[in-house]
């Protein structure tokens, strides 16, 4: 399993509420709104409203990413982000390093990648890099 540029077991608040801002100035946006239309279609702003209402109702609501304790993942993992990722630097500098490190306190197989440039998600602005280490992973 690879996991890309994610805010660990639990919905971070902080997270949210820039997402928050984020799909707001994206939605004013001429470019941001052209991606939208090319990966959604015409209706693209109620898609991205219901998508931003379902993150925030996650958050305050459920919390928890994993229905099970992460220790009984048996699977290999492997953790992906980009060091430069403003929607988490907003958060900590070291977000990943932080959060992913605890994930990986219990779960066995697992292991970490961070890019040291791109934002988020990683394997979007990393799409080359992101790719080959996917590949290399994916093959052992």
């Amino acid at each position: 399993m690879i996991a890309d540029s994610f805010e660990g077991e639990r919905a971070d608040e902080t997270f949210t509420k820039n997402l928050l801002k984020d799909r707001k100035n994206a939605k004013n946006d001429p470019n941001a709104q052209g991606f939208y239309v090319y990966m959604h279609g015409q209706d693209w702003e109620q898609i991205v409203d219901n998508d931003t209402d379902a993150i925030i109702r996650h958050q305050k609501e459920i919390g928890a990413f994993f229905h099970k304790p992460l220790e009984e993942m048996r699977c290999e993992l492997l953790l992906t982000g980009s060091k430069e990722d403003s929607f988490m630097n907003s958060i900590s500098d070291d977000y990943y390093e932080q959060v992913y490190g605890n994930i990986l306190k219990m779960i066995p197989k697992g292991r970490m990648h961070l890019f040291p440039k791109g934002d988020h998600p990683a394997m979007i602005s990393n799409f080359k890099e992101f790719y080959e280490r996917s590949i290399e992973y994916l093959s052992n």
